[in-house]
């Protein structure tokens, strides 16, 4: 059987660290595999640079579908008349997938699949940048899709629980881990990131964007206590610039510094109350850097026992948790594991997984089983962390 995608990146706004790198890392590992049976397109505006400055599309060697309007304008037709916007899929088992949730276009239901990396949108008591407008139209889009893709088995409970879905429409790919950009890299490299951003020898790192849940605040308290006691600085990655003693904030770096980035620091630190997946702290054990965590149930999903967990709005106790990782001994058997761990996500595999997601959708069958696969491997490989088993050779530079 052979089919035909068009895969929607989205373009109308910024998106998230994590959302963005998921998304062109997915798109890059489909056009890399470049199956035989499914025909994998891109859509993409007549000129996006021009019409939104400051987008960039995700890059990705999948040839481009183009739209000859712009999306405003694609979507008014949409509401008048559907199948307006159905010339971007082609053939009897035509895909639409579009990557972002709140900006899937109006075309043919049953052909549309659309990934939502957490439920945080249909939440009230999580605060969130969108509107009620917004949250209605996306759970109109969700519920009336033929698929739904997220990315761990915690989202995709919670998108069961908020909105009126079939278990069988909803699959789980979970995100993986670029080995080519994320390892330990040498101390010659963090030297120089290091020297680049002006930071000091000992300092933890945190990814995270603005937005209230991520509880910066959180980071920022146990940064004066770090800081008063041990003189380790906090460094703050994807949220404004910034710095103060004992803390500073680099806003967007460069993908390429961030293994540096990460392998330089004690520990990763995530005090975020709500996730869908938590890619940033798998590409830091991916680096040799132990991850400090505030207890999201994504988190634990994803790292198990691998990382050490607070819980949320827990200051003292992550403050404490830096403490216990700059152990020798302690440290050496949490890099290790994290480096096992971070083996058994890879982006091919997640690709791999998408398109075994079109096939079933093509066939009429459940995708719910196209990809289900437990991810938290990490729970038998922590185990292997409090029993002493795992020592490494060699540790990265700190």
């Amino acid at each position: 059987m052979s089919g035909h995608v068009v895969i929607d990146p989205g373009r109308a706004r910024p998106q998230q660290y994590g959302v963005a790198i998921y998304n062109a890392n997915l798109l890059n590992a489909i056009s890399e595999i470049a199956p035989q049976d499914i025909q994998v397109e891109q859509l993409a505006l007549a000129d996006p640079a021009e019409m939104i400055p400051g987008w960039q599309i995700p890059a990705s060697n999948l040839k481009y579908r183009r739209m000859p309007v712009m999306r405003l304008l694609a979507g008014i037709a949409g509401a008048i008349w559907r199948p307006s916007l159905d010339f971007i899929v082609a053939g009897r088992h035509g895909i639409y997938h579009a990557l972002i949730a709140t900006e899937a276009l109006a075309i043919d239901p049953s052909r549309r699949l659309v990934s939502v990396h957490d439920a945080s949108l249909f939440r009230d008591d999580i605060a969130d940048e969108f509107s009620s407008e917004t949250r209605v139209e996306c759970r109109q889009t969700l519920e009336s899709s033929a698929g739904v893709v997220t990315v761990s088995e915690f989202s995709r409970r919670e998108l069961l629980e908020h909105l009126d879905l079939d278990e069988s429409r909803i699959a789980v790919v979970p995100g993986g881990v670029d080995h080519m950009r994320f390892f330990p890299r040498s101390e010659e490299e963090v030297t120089a990131v290091r020297n680049r951003y002006g930071l000091p020898n000992r300092y933890v790192i945190s990814v995270a964007g603005g937005i209230p849940r991520k509880r910066l605040g959180d980071v920022e308290a146990m940064a004066d206590k770090l800081w008063k006691k041990d003189r380790i600085e906090t460094v703050v990655v994807g949220s404004g610039r910034g710095s103060r003693p004992g803390a500073k904030r680099l806003g967007f770096v460069p993908r390429e510094h961030l293994p540096a980035l990460y392998t330089g620091a004690v520990a990763f630190i995530s005090m975020s109350e709500y996730e869908g997946f938590g890619l940033a702290p798998l590409e830091s054990v991916a680096c040799g850097t132990p991850v400090i965590a505030a207890r999201a149930d994504a988190i634990v999903e994803v790292l198990g026992d691998v990382a050490s967990f607070v819980e949320v709005g827990d200051v003292d106790g992550a403050s404490k948790a830096v403490e216990k990782v700059t152990e020798k001994r302690a440290r050496r058997k949490r890099v290790q594991a994290g480096l096992e761990l971070a083996q058994n996500f890879r982006w091919e595999e997640t690709a791999q997984k998408m398109l075994c997601v079109y096939r079933s959708m093509m066939s009429g069958e459940a995708i719910s089983t196209a990809s289900s696969q437990r991810i938290a491997a990490g729970l038998s490989i922590g185990d292997a962390v409090e029993a002493g088993e795992s020592e490494v050779e060699a540790e990265p530079a700190k």
